[in-house]
C-alpha cells in the first residue's frame, strides 16, 4: 500500500489541551472533522452544566484516541497531565496508539512523553501542518507513492513559536499563524454549507479595481448576510494585510470602530476615516473594510475606496445598494442546504426529521443554525424537538418575527431555550430579559453588576453581587447561544431579544423596562458637559435610546421621575454634542412627563421648559425658543416672587434668545434688568450675576457698542479675580470674551496675547481636549486672521478642526463651525482651490446634521457664495446669494443682522458683475436698515456706508462717493480706536476716489 493523506476509515479523537492553546486545539479538531473523523473538544462539546471529569472518562472509555496539544503551558497544567497520563495507563506500550503528541511550539517532552513519537505543527505553513497531522493519525503504513530522492542534503527546518490567543467555541478556526496582522473579524460558522455561488459573486465584485471595488450583500433579516461576509473574509484573508469589521447598525457608533482601526495601524485614538484611509494608503496595505448591518445608504458613501488596494464589503437589509458597485442578493436556504446544515451540525439526525425541522423554520438560516445549536447543547432527541416545534408553532404565529415569511416564526426556538435556561442558573433568565430591552449594540456588563441596588429582590440581584454566580449567569446565556460575550460586554441579537420580549407577560415586560430605566438613570453621568463622562455616555446611549421608546403608562412614581430625568439628560447630551434636532423629542417628552405627573408649576416642569427652549435656540428655531422662554418667564412670575432666582435666570435666558434673533432693542434692556436684579438679590460676586454681566457685555458687543462691551468685560474680569482663583473656569471664560472684544475693536496688539494666554491657561487647567480649550484655540486663529496672518490662522484652524473631529466627532456643531472657519481662512489667503471644496463640504454637512434652515447652515451657504464671487464664478455666486437671502428673510426675519449681511453680499456680487444700479439699490437699502436697527455708529453700518460710496464710485458718481467716504471716515474716527484696521481701509478708499476725480473732470471737459 502506498502512502498519502487519504483517510482509511473514520476515527474518533479526544483533543486534550490547555486554555492558552485553544486556537491550536480548534484547528486540530476542525482538520480531523473536515476529512470525516470525529473530534471531541471541550470548547465545542462541553456545555454549561457538564461535568468535565465524567466527560473525559466517557471519551476514554469510548475508544477515542487522545491528541495532546503540547506546549510549555500544557506541561505546567495539572489537569492536562491527568488527561494524557490516564491515556498512557490504558495503553502503556503504545500498541493501540491511543496517545498522539503534537507540539505547537518549541518545548521539551519530559519523562514518559519522550517515548512517544511526536509531530511538530509549528514552523511550517498550514498545508504542511495539515499533511503532518493527518499522516500522523493514519492507521496504515506510510510508504510513499514514489521512490524517495537520493539524500544528497537535508534541508533544515525553521523553528518558530506559535502565538496563542483566545479562541471561540463553535468557530471554524484558521491556522493560528495565518491571520492578517490587523484583524477583528468574528469567528466563522463551524459548518458553513452552500452559498458557493454567492461567495463567487462577492469575489468577482471585490476583484474589480478602482472605485467599483465594493460589494453589497443585501437581503432580509436572518438570511445569513453576516455569516456570508464572515466566511468571505476568512476565505480571502491571505489577500489582505488589514481586515476590519465594523458593526454599522447605529451610525453614531461607527466612528468609534473606525477610530479603533486607526489605533490598530498606529494612529492616535479618535482618527476619522479619511485619516485612517490615508494611513492605509501610506503604509501600502491591501485592506478590506466590512460594514455590517448598514441601515442607511448615506453611511456607505464616505467609505467607498479610492485606494486601488482597498475593498469595501457591506451587509444590509436595504435594497438598491448596487449603485456603489456590485451587489449580491441573499435569500433563504434551499431545502437541501438547510437540511445539510442541520445534518452537519447534529450528527446522526434522521434526514426526514431534519426536513420537518427546517420546513417549519421556513429555511431561515439563522433559525436553522439556532435549532442546531439548541440540539447540540441540550442533547434533546431531534424527533422530540421536531414535535415540540411543530406543536408550539400555532400558538406563536401571532407574535412571529420572521420577515417576509407569513406563518413562520423563530420565536419559539428561544422560548424553548429560555425554558431550559430558567431551570439552570435562575438569574440567567432574568438577565436575558433585561438585556432584551437594551439596544442591539454591546451591553456593558457592569451596567447590571454595578447597579444591583436598582434591581428588584431576587436571583438577578443576588447574582450581581456574587462574582461566581454572576459568571454562571452570563456563561449560561453564552452557552445556549442566546448571547455573545466579548470581554466586559454582552451582545444579544435583536431577533433573540424580540423573541424574549414576546415570551414575557405584560407585567414582566413593564417591570423589566422600569428596572432598566432606573439602572440607566443611576449609571449615566449626570454632568453631560464633562468630557470625562462622554465615553460612558457613548457606551450606554444605544440602550438609553432603546428603553426610552417604552410606554410610560402605568409607571410608578419613582420610575416616572427616573424616565423624565433620563429623557432630559439624553436631550442635553445630544444637544451638547451638536445634535439639537435629535435632542428636542427627548426634552419635549421630559417636559410632558413632568407637566402630567408633577404639574405645570413644579420646579422640574419649569426647568424642563427652559431646557426645551435652550435646544430650540441651539437648533436655530429662535421664534419657538423665544415663545417658550416668554411663556416660562410669565408662568414663573405667576407662582414665584419677582426676585426668585428662577425668575432671574429665565429673564437672562430670554434676553440671550432675543440677542440670537437679532432683536437687540429687546435684548439689551432685558439683560440690563437681569444684571441689576441679580446684583441686588444675589450680590455682585455671585456666579450667576457674573454670568449675566458677561451676557450683557456680549450683547453690547453684538450691537457694536464695543467700548461699553470692553468696559463691562474688564469690570467683570476684575471683579471675578477678586473672589475667584486665577484658574477658575469663569475667569478663563471672561478673559476669552475680553480678548474677543479687543479683536472686534481692532486692538489686536491686546487681543492676540490675551487669546494666547487664555489658551495656555485652559490647556493647563482644563486639558488640551476640553471643549472650552478648543474654542479658545479657534478664537486665537480668528485673531491671527484678523491681523492678516492668514497662514498662521490656517495652521491653527486645521489643528483645531482635527482635535474637534477626534474629541467631539465629525458632526458636532463646533466641528462643523471649525470646518467652515478653515474654508473661510483659505479664501482669505487666496487659496480658492482649497476653500471652495471645503465650503461645499461644510454646507453639505450642516444641511445634513443641522438642517437647511439652521443659522449656522445659512451662514455657511453665504460664505460659499462669497467664495464663488471671489473666484469670479458669478453665475454660481449670485443665485446662491439670492437663495440664502430669501431663506434668511424667511427664517430669521428681514431685520436680523445675518440677513442684512447676506443682502450686503448680494449687492457686492451684482457690483462685481457690472450691475451697478442694482448694487447701489441693494447697498442703500442695507445701509438704511442697519442705521435703523444697529445705529449709525455700528461697525457694520460703517461698512455699509463705505460700500454705498464704493458703488457710487464704480458707477462714476464721484461727487457722491467722495462725500459719503468723508462722512463715513469722520464717524469711524469718532468711534473706533486709532489703530483699528477699518480706519486704514476707509482712508485708503477716500484717497483713491480723490485721485480718480481730477482726471475724470478733465475727460468731461
Amino acid at each position: 500500500m502506498t502512502g498519502g493523506s487519504a483517510v482509511d476509515a473514520q476515527q474518533r479523537f479526544f483533543v486534550s489541551y490547555t486554555g492558552v492553546d485553544v486556537r491550536w486545539a480548534e484547528w486540530v479538531a476542525w482538520t480531523f472533522e473536515a476529512v470525516g473523523h470525529e473530534a471531541l473538544i471541550q470548547a465545542w462539546d462541553f456545555g454549561p452544566g457538564s461535568h468535565f471529569v465524567s466527560e473525559m472518562q466517557r471519551s476514554l472509555s469510548g475508544g477515542r484516541r487522545t491528541v495532546a496539544v503540547l506546549s510549555e503551558a500544557y506541561l505546567r497544567s495539572a489537569f492536562a497531565s491527568e488527561e494524557w497520563q490516564a491515556v498512557w495507563a490504558a495503553d502503556p506500550d503504545g500498541a493501540k496508539r491511543l496517545l498522539l503528541v503534537v507540539r505547537v511550539e518549541e518545548c521539551a517532552r519530559p519523562g514518559l512523553l519522550r517515548q512517544i513519537v511526536s509531530v511538530d505543527l509549528f514552523g511550517v505553513d498550514e498545508q504542511a501542518a495539515r499533511t503532518r497531522l493527518l499522516d500522523a493519525v493514519a492507521l496504515r503504513r506510510r510508504k510513499p507513492a514514489v521512490a524517495p530522492r537520493f539524500p544528497v542534503s537535508v534541508d533544515a527546518g525553521v523553528t518558530s513559536v506559535g502565538v496563542a490567543v483566545g479562541g471561540s467555541a463553535g468557530a471554524a478556526p484558521v491556522f493560528p499563524m495565518d491571520l492578517p496582522g490587523v484583524w477583528n473579524v468574528p469567528p466563522r460558522l463551524a459548518r458553513f454549507v452552500g452559498r458557493e455561488a454567492l461567495l463567487a459573486g462577492m469575489a468577482e465584485d471585490l476583484a474589480a479595481q478602482g472605485l467599483t471595488s465594493v460589494c453589497a450583500v443585501q437581503g432580509a433579516g436572518g438570511t445569513g448576510k453576516t455569516a456570508l461576509a464572515v466566511e468571505y473574509a476568512h476565505r480571502h484573508k491571505d489577500e489582505f494585510e488589514v481586515v476590519w469589521w465594523v458593526p454599522a447598525q447605529d451610525a453614531d457608533l461607527v466612528a468609534g470602530h473606525i477610530g479603533a482601526l486607526g489605533v490598530a495601524i498606529g494612529l492616535a485614538e479618535g482618527a476619522d476615516w479619511p485619516t485612517v484611509a490615508a494611513e492605509l494608503r501610506h503604509q501600502g496595505h491591501r485592506w478590506l473594510l466590512v460594514l455590517d448591518n448598514v441601515d442607511a445608504w448615506d453611511l456607505v458613501t464616505p467609505f467607498r475606496p479610492s485606494d486601488p488596494r482597498g475593498r469595501l464589503l457591506v451587509t444590509s437589509r436595504l435594497a438598491g445598494l448596487d449603485g456603489a458597485g456590485g451587489a449580491v442578493e441573499v435569500g433563504e436556504f434551499t431545502s437541501r442546504e438547510a437540511v445539510a446544515l442541520l445534518a452537519e451540525r447534529v450528527r446522526g439526525i434522521d434526514l426526514e426529521v431534519a426536513g420537518r425541522v427546517v420546513a417549519v423554520l421556513g429555511l431561515l438560516p439563522l433559525a436553522v443554525e439556532q435549532a442546531a445549536g439548541y440540539l447540540r447543547q441540550t442533547g434533546m432527541p431531534p424527533a422530540e424537538y421536531a414535535t415540540l416545534v411543530e406543536s408550539r408553532l400555532g400558538d406563536m404565529l401571532g407574535r412571529g418575527r420572521v420577515a417576509d415569511r407569513p406563518g413562520v416564526t423563530v420565536a419559539n426556538l428561544w422560548a424553548l431555550s429560555m425554558a431550559r435556561l430558567r431551570a439552570e442558573p435562575p438569574a440567567a433568565g432574568a438577565l436575558l430579559e433585561l438585556c432584551a430591552f437594551c439596544g442591539p449594540e454591546p451591553i456593558p456588563l457592569d451596567l447590571v453588576a454595578g447597579g444591583s441596588a436598582e434591581l428588584a429582590e431576587g436571583p438577578l440581584r443576588a447574582a450581581a453581587g456574587d462574582p461566581l454566580a454572576w459568571a454562571d449567569a452570563v456563561g449560561a446565556l453564552v452557552g445556549y447561544s442566546l448571547a455573545r460575550r466579548d470581554g466586559s460586554v454582552l451582545t444579544v441579537h435583536r431577533l433573540i431579544a424580540a423573541a424574549t420580549r414576546a415570551e414575557m407577560t405584560s407585567e414582566d415586560r413593564l417591570a423589566t423596562e422600569a428596572c432598566l430605566v432606573r439602572l440607566l438613570a443611576a449609571t449615566v453621568p449626570a454632568d453631560v458637559r464633562d468630557p470625562a463622562g462622554w465615553p460612558r455616555w457613548r457606551d450606554l446611549l444605544p440602550h438609553v435610546r432603546a428603553v426610552l421608546d417604552a410606554d410610560e403608562n402605568e409607571r410608578d412614581g419613582e420610575t416616572i421621575r427616573a424616565l423624565s430625568w433620563l429623557c432630559g439628560q439624553t436631550g442635553l447630551y445630544l444637544a451638547h454634542h451638536g445634535r439639537p434636532d435629535a435632542a428636542i423629542p427627548y426634552i419635549a417628552r421630559s417636559l410632558a412627563l413632568n407637566r402630567t405627573h408633577l404639574g405645570v408649576d413644579h420646579s422640574n416642569t419649569i426647568e424642563s421648559r427652559n431646557y426645551l427652549a435652550y435646544v430650540y435656540q441651539a437648533a436655530g428655531r429662535l421664534e419657538e425658543a423665544i415663545d417658550l422662554y416668554e411663556q416660562t418667564l410669565a408662568d414663573s412670575e405667576q407662582v414665584l416672587s419677582a426676585d426668585h432666582p428662577s425668575i432671574l435666570t429665565a429673564r437672562n435666558n430670554l434676553a440671550g434668545a432675543y440677542q440670537a434673533a437679532g432683536r437687540l432693542e429687546q435684548a439689551i434692556p432685558l439683560h440690563q434688568k437681569a444684571v441689576a436684579d441679580m446684583e441686588r438679590v444675589l450680590g455682585a460676586d455671585d456666579s450667576n450675576t457674573v454670568l449675566a454681566r458677561n451676557n450683557l457685555a456680549h450683547t453690547y458687543h453684538a450691537a457694536g457698542r464695543l467700548e461699553e462691551a470692553i468696559d463691562l468685560y474688564e469690570q467683570t474680569l476684575a471683579d471675578s479675580e477678586q473672589v475667584l482663583s486665577a484658574d477658575h473656569p469663569s475667569i478663563l471664560t471672561a478673559r476669552n470674551n475680553l480678548a474677543g472684544a479687543y479683536q472686534a475693536a481692532g486692538r489686536l496688539e491686546q487681543a492676540i496675547p490675551l487669546h494666547q494666554k487664555t489658551v495656555a491657561d485652559m490647556e493647563r487647567v482644563l486639558g488640551a481636549d476640553h471643549p472650552s480649550t478648543l474654542s479658545a484655540r479657534n478664537n486665537v486663529a480668528g485673531a491671527h486672521l484678523a491681523a492678516g496672518q492668514s497662514e498662521r490662522a490656517i495652521q491653527l484652524y486645521k489643528a483645531t478642526l482635527a482635535d474637534r473631529e477626534r474629541v467631539l466627532g465629525a458632526d458636532h456643531l463646533d466641528t462643523l463651525i471649525s470646518r467652515s472657519n478653515l474654508a473661510f481662512a483659505y479664501r482669505a489667503a487666496g487659496r480658492l482651490e482649497q476653500a471652495i471644496p471645503l465650503h461645499k463640504e461644510a454646507v453639505a454637512d450642516m444641511e445634513r446634521v443641522l438642517g437647511p434652515d439652521h443659522l449656522e447652515t445659512l451662514g455657511a451657504r453665504n460664505n460659499l457664495a462669497y467664495a464663488y464671487q471671489t473666484a469670479g464664478r458669478l453665475e454660481q455666486a449670485i443665485p446662491l446669494h439670492q437663495k440664502t437671502l430669501a431663506d434668511m428673510e424667511r427664517v430669521l426675519g428681514a431685520d436680523h443682522p445675518s440677513t442684512l449681511s447676506a443682502r450686503n453680499n448680494l449687492a457686492g456680487a451684482h457690483q462685481a458683475a457690472g450691475q451697478s444700479e442694482r448694487a447701489i439699490q441693494l447697498y442703500k437699502a442695507t445701509l438704511a436698515d442697519r442705521e435703523r436697527i444697529l445705529g449709525g455708529d455700528h461697525p457694520s453700518t460703517m461698512i455699509s456706508r463705505n460700500n454705498v460710496a464704493g458703488s457710487y464710485q464704480a458707477a462714476g458718481r464721484l461727487d457722491q462717493a467722495i462725500q459719503l467716504y468723508k462722512e463715513n471716515l469722520a464717524a469711524a474716527e469718532r468711534v473706533l480706536d486709532l489703530g483699528h484696521p477699518m480706519l486704514d481701509t476707509f482712508r485708503a478708499n477716500l484717497a483713491a476716489a480723490r485721485r480718480v476725480r481730477p482726471s475724470g473732470f478733465l475727460r468731461r471737459r
